[in-house]
């Protein structure tokens, strides 16, 4: 048979078994299992039981998928029984468990959720995403960020902690890939984290040093205001070290102790060559950042012949001024290789004369 692909959004409880057993009994080879579990259903720890002891049936199955919203109602004995069950799927390639307001997850379901990934060795792809852990603690966070470092075939990796009140910088302090040979493409999120300060920064870096196959980096810690240009130093000194890097977005903003430094030391750091396609720079509302900092970025960027893709944000920094915003208008006419440019300069200081400059440029 085929491979088939099975997506489903879960109606009631007694419809996770109804649709698995169903897609047995179909005689299709299922090889991607997609289900989404909305917050009007009463889903009970005991249905994600039920729900990993019929994924077991699936032999040939590679990607999974999990998205749960809002139920506050799910608790540690949920996450530990749908794990408990995943970890003989030895096909499994790529698992994605997506986590909204999932409120009584504490320290001891984090720990079921590392031990479980631990393994799970088999994987290529993992994509852990969970928005507002209320209750877990400095410990717990750890332990979860700390949970990846011995799946050695990783490929992809997803680690989105958005908005949790206890995570701290060393909640962070064991994510060290350096044994992943493979590892392709990063995504870190930990946006909307007030506690987190550079030494953060230091030690998601620090983790991806050295990475010869590492092409793209995703790094977002939105209204992370303890963040300084020390932080950015660390992601320049990090970079310098990745000969494949071939993408690169950061996304900050409120982070009031970014300053024209951080961006100069750029070019300071960074002497080397990488096969630079993309970057994507997003620092809103980052106030002692000025034009000094966008012409740091495209003394930078003009090193690179191939750059494809350059999409420069840097609204709501009031002192910004045309000066800046024509620098980088300037650079992207010099690069004859871009297909895709994205601009935005809602700053207080930039003129009608530059916003009709930008326009005749699209």
């Amino acid at each position: 048979a085929n491979p088939a692909i099975l997506h489903s959004s879960i109606e009631n409880a007694q419809s996770i078994s109804q649709i698995l057993s169903k897609a047995k009994g179909s005689g299709k080879n299922i090889h991607e299992i997609s289900l989404t579990f909305t917050s009007q259903l009463q889903i009970t720890n005991t249905d994600f039981h039920y729900l990993a002891q019929g994924l077991k049936g699936f032999k040939s199955l590679q990607k999974l998928s999990l998205k749960v919203e809002d139920y506050s109602w799910i608790s540690d004995k949920g996450l530990y029984y749908f794990m408990k069950g995943l970890i003989r799927l030895n096909s499994l390639k790529s698992l994605s468990l997506y986590f909204f307001c999932c409120n009584e997850f504490t320290d001891t379901g984090l720990d079921y959720l590392s031990q479980s990934l631990k393994k799970m060795a088999f994987l290529q792809t993992i994509k852990l995403e969970f928005i507002y852990l209320e209750k877990p603690t400095e410990k717990g966070l750890k332990i979860l960020n700390g949970s990846l470092n011995r799946l050695t075939r990783l490929r992809d990796i997803t680690l989105s902690i958005p908005e949790s009140p206890n995570m701290k910088d060393q909640s962070l302090s064991r994510i060290n890939f350096k044994r992943l040979a493979s590892l392709q493409n990063i995504h870190f999120e930990f946006s909307y984290s007030p506690r987190l300060t550079d030494s953060a920064v230091y030690f998601l870096t620090e983790g991806l040093k050295g990475l010869v196959n590492l092409r793209k980096i995703k790094l977002e810690l939105w209204e992370c205001t303890k963040v300084s240009d020390l932080g950015l130093h660390y992601i320049w000194e990090m970079m310098a070290t990745l000969p494949c890097l071939r993408e690169i977005s950061l996304k900050f903003s409120d982070c009031s102790k970014i300053t024209d430094a951080g961006f100069e030391d750029l070019n300071k750091t960074m002497r080397c060559f990488l096969p630079l396609q993309k970057v994507k720079l997003e620092f809103y509302s980052c106030k002692k950042v000025t034009d000094s900092s966008l012409i740091s970025v495209c003394r930078f960027l003009e090193r690179f012949a191939d750059l494809q893709n350059l999409q420069v944000y840097f609204s709501h920094c009031q002192k910004i001024t045309d000066v800046g915003v024509d620098a980088v208008l300037d650079c992207m006419n010099k690069q004859t290789s871009l297909r895709k440019v994205g601009i935005d300069f809602d700053c207080e200081k930039v003129t009608d004369k530059s916003l009709k400059k930008m326009v005749q440029y699209f």
